[in-house]
Order: C-alpha cells, then sequence, then structure tokens
C-alpha cells in the first residue's frame, strides 16, 4: 500500500542542476520592480491561459487557474509595505474574489481525486465493489458543478477580471529608484522586501502553533495558506542561493502538500456528512471517515515534524538570514570575479 504522505516534489518547481527554475524568480541583473512585474504578468497570463486553451480539460485548467492566482497574492504580500495598504487590499481582493468563482467547480472535483486516492490505496483490504456508488455519485456532481460554471459564464467573467488585473500590473514603472506616477512602481533593495517576508513568515508561524495546539480543520487550512504564501516568496527568492533558499522552498512547497492533503480528506468527509445522500450507506459512510481520519492524523504528524524546521527562526532572523544572501548576491552581480 502506498503511503500517503509519498510526496514527490511537485512539478512546478523543477530542479535542473542546482538550479530552481521558477516563472516567480527575481533576475538578479534586473530592477525588482522588474522582476516582479515579469512574474505578476506570467502568472495573470498563465491563469487567462488555463481557461481559453482548448487542449486544456476544465478540471486542470481551473486548477491551473487558481494556483496562478495565488502565486499573484503571493507577490503582492511580499511587497505589500512598499505599495500601501490601500492599493494591496483592492488588488488583493480583486484576485481572491475572481478566484472564487471558480472554487465550487475545483473543490468538487478534488473530492472525487480524494476518494479515489482512499481506494486506491485501501483497496486490497476492502470488499468489492465498496465506494463504486459513491465515486459515481461525486463524479457526476463535480461534472454537473463543472457545467453549470461554463453554462454560467463564470469562467468568463474570471478571464475578464484578470486582463483587467494584467493591464493594471503592466502599468507598474520598472525603473528602480526614480519617481513615478504609476501606484505601483517598486524600489530596488531586500528592504522593499522585508515586512512582508517577516510578515508572511510570522503569520506562517503562529498559524502552526496554533495547530498544533488544536488541530480544527479551520486551523489546519489557515496554516495551509500561510505556507503556500511562504513557498511562492520563496520561490521568488530562490536565485539569491539556489542550494539554499531553492531547496528551502521545495520543503515549504512539500508541507503544503501535506496539509493539503489533510484539508482534501476533512472536506470529503464534511461532504459526505452534510450530503449524506451522496453516500447513502451508514457503514460507508463510516468507514470513509474512519479511513480519512487515519490518514489525516498521519499526515499532521508529517506536518508538524516538517514545520517545526522550517519555522525553527524567529521572524527578523529568517528575513536577516535571506538578506545577507541578497547582499552576497548583488557583490557579486556587481564584481564579478575575474579569472586569472
Amino acid at each position: 500500500m502506498t503511503s500517503p504522505l509519498a510526496l514527490v516534489q511537485s512539478d512546478d518547481l523543477p530542479l535542473v542542476g542546482d538550479v530552481i527554475v521558477s516563472d516567480l524568480a527575481i533576475e538578479p541583473t534586473r530592477s525588482l520592480g522588474w522582476s516582479l512585474q515579469r512574474a505578476a504578468i506570467i502568472q495573470f497570463d498563465t491563469a487567462i491561459g488555463a481557461l481559453t486553451d482548448q487542449g486544456l480539460d476544465p478540471p486542470t485548467g481551473i486548477h491551473e487557474a487558481r494556483k496562478a492566482t495565488k502565486r499573484i497574492r503571493a507577490i503582492l504580500r511580499l511587497i505589500r509595505g512598499e505599495i500601501g495598504r490601500k492599493v494591496y487590499r483592492y488588488e488583493n481582493r480583486s484576485i481572491r474574489d475572481a478566484a472564487r468563482l471558480l472554487s465550487p467547480a475545483r473543490t468538487s472535483h478534488v473530492a472525487t481525486e480524494t476518494l479515489d486516492g482512499l481506494i486506491a490505496r485501501y483497496g486490497p483490504r476492502l470488499s468489492g465493489g465498496t465506494f463504486v456508488d459513491v465515486t459515481d455519485r461525486l463524479r457526476d456532481r463535480a461534472e454537473s458543478i463543472g457545467d453549470d460554471t461554463i453554462a454560467s459564464g463564470t469562467g468568463s467573467d474570471f478571464v475578464r477580471a484578470m486582463r483587467f488585473g494584467r493591464a493594471r500590473f503592466a502599468s507598474w514603472s520598472v525603473e528602480p529608484n526614480g519617481a513615478s506616477p504609476y501606484r505601483g512602481h517598486i524600489r530596488d533593495g531586500f528592504d522593499v522586501l522585508t515586512p512582508g517576508l517577516i510578515r508572511t513568515y510570522r503569520r506562517g508561524r503562529d498559524a502552526m502553533d496554533r495547530a498544533v495546539t488544536a488541530p480544527t480543520v479551520t486551523n489546519l487550512h489557515q496554516w495551509r495558506k500561510r505556507v503556500k504564501y511562504l513557498r511562492h516568496q520563496t520561490e521568488v527568492l530562490a536565485p539569491i542561493w539556489p542550494e539554499v533558499v531553492g531547496g528551502l522552498s521545495v520543503a515549504v512547497d512539500r508541507l503544503g502538500d501535506i496539509l493539503g492533503h489533510d484539508h482534501d480528506l476533512a472536506d470529503l468527509v464534511r461532504l459526505v456528512t452534510v450530503k449524506p445522500e451522496l453516500c447513502p450507506d451508514a457503514l460507508d459512510r463510516s468507514l470513509l471517515g474512519a479511513l480519512a481520519q487515519h490518514d489525516r492524523s498521519a499526515a499532521q504528524r508529517a506536518a508538524y515534524v516538517s514545520g517545526a524546521r522550517i519555522y525553527a527562526e524567529a521572524p527578523e532572523a529568517f528575513a536577516g538570514r535571506l538578506g545577507s544572501y541578497w547582499i552576497a548576491l548583488e557583490m557579486a552581480v556587481e564584481d564579478p570575479p575575474h579569472p586569472a
């Protein structure tokens, strides 16, 4: 039986040699504003393409679109102090609300995938035909919600919101230190990123403490969200020391996957509890709940170990350490070593 925690590195963050390849990564030879603008625009294009590319099936397209919005929001959190509270709140709310349009379709599809995973892991121990009817009902429900999403024009509304957002981000000034009339102007220097990085790390650390003390579904989900933001922010900063910061990003990504697995299991149990018609047999509901809880317990134990490592530092110390890597890279870019 395959362990539910046998999580491999995400395809979104491939390792090539010692270098992390990511569309979010800054380019050390360019200004910070240019790098972040480029990263955001790529994510807007990814979100738009995910719903307009005929080669992608709807569930995959919706998943890719939502992931792109999370990356954009992670960038916004990184520069929150630089762009100001008003701009941050407007942009964050706009992207969040657009992503929520796709939530029902995504959540319904994840429920089918989660049950498929349970069946794959515990199948040899289950009697023949267990959960077959539940699987069919969940799949029919997901297809219906997906069809409604398309028929209602929700996808078009999402794409429209992404196009407007892209246009706003494209108006950012990419001049490193000059005055700018644009509200998206970003100065150069690690100090621009420090407040946002400290805030993200501290909130993740606090969320972990709450989840450890009271491992409710809500607390674990809040921790997961903070982990995702840290993952994307470390992707942005990976080039300052790929082996270390890139490796950290991979570790944070794996933690997010573990917490995501826990959340998906909890959501599946909640769904069949709230809508028992999806699993009419009370014994099947009880069995599903028991299997899900077994996997959730294992996932939470793994998450606590991983989280204790990732959040071992004080937030200021964490940001200071990454800042020292930034300075070292800056020195190398400005005065590259010459061969003897």
